[in-house]
């Protein structure tokens, strides 16, 4: 379990925080819902009968909501992140000044022993964040808690409300501002699962989250400044039909485009890959018509007559059949299929030249990242093209050195300027610790494909003076390689381990 305990000091009122912090989630819900997704409000009632901070407020409001999250998960992740885990509820009791919140999955986990996130939230006036235990927490918690202070006037120093008469908020603004209140708000994080530094991981996102929504308090402040807390509850009844209204539409909308494309080409007609397609033409009818299509099926000797409106098409592919992300499988080795297609998926761009056309909503790609030019020789290497990511915490150990911990980035891009067909490979390592993103290591080279095999080789020059010639079989979208060649230079910063010996 995690425990940490922001601090954020706001230039106002608490009455002020209580309209200003329902306006901005307003217009976060807003514009998270689309596509079916985003927030859905399942209860919004008065409570007068549960005893919050030590019995201090026992009335409020109480709210169950559902964030609808999957697009929001990276889409290398997606295939493994179950689907209980894209629908987190949440139960608020909002007894202002104090609140209580809880996120956690019933679907994936109904008794929320694998995943669950609590916050606990105190708003205090003419306060700037001095309070040691402004929560009560007992001695468990508190020897579990780390402080985090955060200043919502950073990268917001120009910022200057003409309603309000606030800000900017430079130097020492915190110990000066009048009027002036704190947030205190503990965030507990129970994260069960094999990644090392979830835990860590998912503080660190809702750290985020917490500034840029208080920042956008403040900065929005011109727009609610003044409004009764009448006002704003009625303009949160009419968004939670809006809300309800909007994804539903949204939802019906993505149903007819399903059942539109599986009528049209079923994944069962799609023709394997030493097959040719020819790419369809993308024409715009002058005029919409109606046709009669006879089809008979030799099974049973019968006559189907269906009547279909001819729609105007949309100017690029719209649908994608990539429903497990793995387009390296196939667009590397037959791009004609992209074309093919009715429904683009938001992750479509990272993968070629078509989707990624250069516009504000799909910005063109690298040349260097297009799986449609993937060379016959690497096709099997199709799968590493991109830049990978992990800020997780890999642990490492090794004879020489002492033990770290670290997080890294890979980039896999085809070779834009050389004859033989190779993969362009770095990567790059850093020390994760806290205030410490120091560079630990960095490597460059290529990576080779053997022609009709599959044998891959990959060279490689390292930071810290080593050169090595490294062997492997690709198999099943996974490489293993061995070491056949070493060398260094007579001044390189690390030994070389020529012999490991473990004694009991």
């Amino acid at each position: 379990m995690l425990v940490r305990e922001y601090r954020i000091v706001m230039p106002m009122t608490t009455a002020e925080f209580q309209i200003g912090r329902a306006f901005a989630y307003m217009e976060t819900a807003r514009k998270q819902t689309h596509k079916g997704e985003g927030v859905e409000i399942v209860q919004d009632d008065p409570f007068d009968n549960i005893l919050l901070c030590h019995g201090r407020y026992n009335e409020g409001q109480f709210t169950h909501k559902i964030y609808h999250l999957r697009s929001k998960i990276p889409s290398f992740v997606r295939p493994f992140v179950p689907n209980g885990l894209t629908r987190i509820h949440e139960h608020s009791w909002n007894s202002f000044p104090y609140l209580l919140t809880e996120l956690y999955a019933p679907e994936w986990d109904e008794n929320r022993e694998k995943f669950s996130i609590r916050f606990e939230t105190l708003c205090l006036g003419d306060n700037r964040g001095k309070d040691e235990n402004a929560l009560g927490l007992d001695r468990d918690m508190l020897r579990r808690r780390e402080v985090v202070k955060m200043n919502v006037g950073e990268d917001n120093t120009n910022f200057r409300s003409k309603r309000a008469k606030r800000g900017p908020l430079v130097g020492n603004w915190q110990e000066k501002c009048k009027p002036c209140m704190c947030v205190y708000k503990v965030v507990t994080v129970n994260v069960r699962t094999h990644f090392p530094g979830a835990e860590k991981l998912v503080e660190l996102e809702h750290r985020k989250i917490n500034f840029k929504f208080h920042q956008q308090i403040f900065t929005s402040i011109d727009n609610w400044f003044g409004l009764t807390w009448d006002e704003v509850r009625e303009q949160e009844v009419q968004l939670r039909t809006e809300l309800d209204t909007q994804r539903a539409a949204s939802m019906v909308t993505a149903s007819s485009l399903k059942a539109f494309s599986k009528s049209t080409t079923s994944l069962a007609t799609i023709p394997p890959s030493d097959e040719v397609v020819k790419p369809r033409t993308w024409s715009r009818p002058t005029t919409t018509t109606t046709s009669t299509t006879t089809t008979t099926t030799t099974t049973t000797s019968t006559t189907t007559t269906t009547t279909t409106t001819t729609m105007t098409p949309r100017p690029r592919p719209q649908r994608c059949r990539d429903k497990d992300m793995n387009c390296a499988l196939w667009v590397a080795h037959q791009p004609n299929r992209c074309e093919e297609d009715l429904e683009m998926l938001p992750f479509c761009r990272l993968s070629c030249r078509i989707c990624g056309n250069n516009t504000l909503e799909f910005p063109d790609i690298e040349e260097k990242y297009d799986l449609r030019k993937t060379p016959p020789s690497l096709h099997k290497l199709a799968f590493l093209i991109g830049r990978w990511r992990s800020d997780f915490g890999g642990k490492a150990d090794f004879p020489t050195i002492p033990k770290f911990t670290y997080g890294e980035e890979l980039d896999f891009s085809l070779s834009t300027v050389m004859k033989m067909p190779v993969l362009n490979y770095s990567a790059f390592a850093w020390d994760n610790s806290e205030h410490n993103l120091t560079e630990l290591h960095s490597e460059n080279g290529f990576i080779a494909g053997s022609p009709n095999t599959s044998l891959i080789s990959m060279n490689t020059v390292m930071s810290n003076g080593f050169v090595t010639i490294e062997e492997g079989e690709e198999k099943d979208k996974s490489i293993r390689f061995e070491l056949q060649r070493i060398g260094r230079i007579k001044f390189s910063r690390d030994l070389p381990v020529r012999r490991v010996s473990y004694l009991n």
